[in-house]
């Protein structure tokens, strides 16, 4: 026995001994079973230990963290639950803190076995912090131009939409825990063979130890025409002197990582970050670390618009189901509306042998499933690259207007449903919102493709979905959070958008319902907030957001968002710490994160800690 759990293996043994100590008769074997199940009900149930890997919680995208034992509706407030510790970092963090159970630290002042948060910055750092006291366990510098945290990159070199900032550093890594693996991926600009003394941008991946921040693997140099190191000339960019100029290479901002674990894959999916061209939405695919080669070879390299521009994935992360297909929303772009039949229909595996695709294969402000096949290079019956395939898609039918109005359908992420929300007919859902704030419920194995009519400008034509709720939410740019509550067929969807409430509609049997069934009292400001879900299965359900009128981590019942629990605006933590966020802003992509009794919140150069005070 292990303090006071009881191990299966102590249980079994126990029984065998009770047995021979009793005699092998009926009425003893029945004894001794009841005398164990009475002792397993008198020792506490082990509790597993939660991790948080990828951005968003779950390759669902729900959000959920349904192993939460120590936060409660009863003692989260003020007075109870506060600031714990701040742990200042050298930059902004653009993505979610992650948080790792019982990880062997083997390097700096404070090793051994110990819970530990991996947060990332602008400067190029990752972080190793003990969960528990924000002690920095250790800090790796990937790019040499930010070495030290100094700031290195001068006015010119950055792109005027983004400047004064430093940001080769801006999405939330994904860990691999089996393997014991940090995937990063970050950009610097470079002055190189073959590049004639001109600046271009390039992005690199790697892959650390979560024990000591040290390299498993080669780093490995990324850019927008393929992981092969082939530079294209950029976006035209006014410099600090006011002259204009191209940049070799390109920048590609709001990269979500993703595990596959069932193909043992690394996704990447791309955006730009100010819709300055030429650019194009792009997921590469990166074969995990299987042993001490440190080899990352390349597995798929998908573009969204292989005859057409932009349509980037940058609404949020790629979901990923039990079989390893990737779900993804794509932004403003080129649509054909000129539909085929998929040529590779007959050779992979699609939804439908009807399947009608683009003919030159652009798939701007659509919903996309995706297959993983063998395909090691671009076959010709594929026009989007190889290793992915499209199997299925939606696009509504007024893509041109939302093309030409700005309003695109990939400004979230998808959520999928389980399918104890579906029925008969639609099991295996999923989730979208876009930024006019329509609400789409898809069927997974029967999206919906597109029906737009000849003109394709939404006045012909219909959505063949399971659902639609036209202007359910404010402005969409978060992506919505699931949560299954007590109840065994139904369940809540959550939404913070622009300008709006927060809040929750009630989904059971294909259905979502047409009005919130609660939402807060408060708005959400530009851009809204992605909902965090903490519960113990299926009771004490709490939604975690953060409000980014005076930057405040907030708190609500699950099942009544009238009912605020907490406000990181009021009280002192410990210590007589101000429950404030430190920091001077919370990044449009940050989440909080809730994990094993604390709330972890990023923000510019700080990394907050909320828990309980005693």
């Amino acid at each position: 026995m292990s303090g006071n759990f009881f191990s299966p293996r102590e249980l079994l043994v126990a029984f065998i001994r009770g047995v021979q100590q009793r005699g092998r008769t009926l009425f003893n074997i029945i004894l001794t079973g009841v005398s164990l199940g009475l002792m397993l009900l008198g020792a506490p149930r082990a509790q597993a230990a939660v991790n948080i890997l990828i951005n968003h919680n779950d390759l669902a995208n729900t959000g959920e963290n349904l192993q939460e034992h120590v936060l409660t509706p009863h003692n989260v407030r003020v007075g109870l639950f506060g600031k714990l510790f701040v742990t200042r970092l050298n930059g902004v963090d653009y993505g979610q803190p992650l948080f790792v159970s019982h990880v062997n630290i083997t390097t700096g002042p404070h090793p051994g076995m110990q819970n530990i948060i991996i947060a990332t910055t602008s400067r190029d750092a990752v972080y190793a912090i003990n969960a528990n006291n924000g002690q920095v366990l250790w800090k790796r510098n990937l790019l040499k131009h930010f070495d030290n945290a100094s700031d290195t990159v001068k006015a010119q070199e950055e792109n005027p939409n983004w400047a004064a900032k430093n940001e080769p550093l801006e999405d939330t890594p994904a860990i691999d825990l089996a393997t014991g693996v940090i995937y990063v991926e970050c950009e610097e600009t470079e002055k190189g063979p073959g590049t004639h003394g001109q600046l271009h941008w390039i992005h690199v991946l790697s892959a650390l130890r979560l024990g000591n921040g040290k390299f498993y693997a080669h780093q490995i140099k990324i850019s927008e025409s393929g992981p092969r190191g082939q530079y294209i000339t950029g976006p035209t960019v006014r410099k600090a002197n006011g002259k204009l100029d191209h940049f070799y290479g390109f920048e590609i901002t709001f990269r979500y990582l993703t595990i596959d674990p069932v193909n043992h894959v690394l996704y990447m999916a791309c955006a730009d970050p100010g819709d300055i061209g030429p650019y194009n939405g792009w997921i590469l695919g990166y074969g995990t670390v299987k042993n001490q080669d440190g080899n990352l070879p390349v597995k798929a390299v998908w573009s969204a618009t292989p005859s057409g521009w932009a349509a980037g994935i940058w609404g949020g992360p790629i979901a990923v189901d039990h079989a390893g297909n990737l779900f993804v929303e794509t932004g403003n772009g080129t649509f054909e509306t000129h539909l085929i039949p998929a040529p590779y229909r007959h050779r992979l595996k699609v939804d439908s042998s009807h399947l009608q695709i683009p003919a030159l294969g652009d798939f701007g402000d659509a919903a996309l499933k995706l297959v993983p096949d063998s395909d090691t290079r671009q076959h010709r019956d594929n026009p989007n690259g190889f290793g992915l395939h499209v199997a299925d898609y939606f696009v509504p039918k007024d893509e041109n207007h939302l093309l030409r109005s700005d309003l695109d359908l990939g400004s979230s992420s998808p959520v999928l449903l389980p399918a104890s929300v579906g029925d008969k007919r639609h099991r295996h859902l999923l989730v979208i919102n876009d930024k006019p704030g329509t609400i789409y419920l898809l069927d997974r194995n029967d999206m919906g493709g597109y029906h737009g009519g000849k003109k394709g400008n939404g006045h012909s034509g219909y959505n063949a979905v399971v659902q639609e709720l036209p202007l359910a939410t404010g402005s969409g740019f978060s992506t919505g959070a699931f949560f299954a509550g007590p109840h065994r067929h139904s369940g809540w969807i959550y939404y913070a958008e622009v300008a709006d409430f927060a809040k929750a509609f009630l989904i059971a049997h294909a259905h979502i319902t047409p009005q919130p069934v609660t939402e807060s009292r408060d708005r959400f400001p530009y851009p809204g907030s992605t909902a965090e879900i903490s519960a113990n299965g299926k009771r004490h359900g709490i939604v975690w957001l953060l409000n980014r009128n005076n930057n405040r981590l907030v708190a609500y019942r699950a099942n009544n968002l009238r009912f605020e629990l907490f406000d990181s605006s009021n009280g002192t933590g410990r210590h007589g710490l101000s429950n404030k966020i430190v920091g001077r802003e919370i990044d449009m992509n940050s989440t909080p994160t809730v994990a094993d009794g604390r709330v972890y919140v990023s923000t510019t150069q700080a990394l907050n800690c909320y828990g309980l005070l005693h």
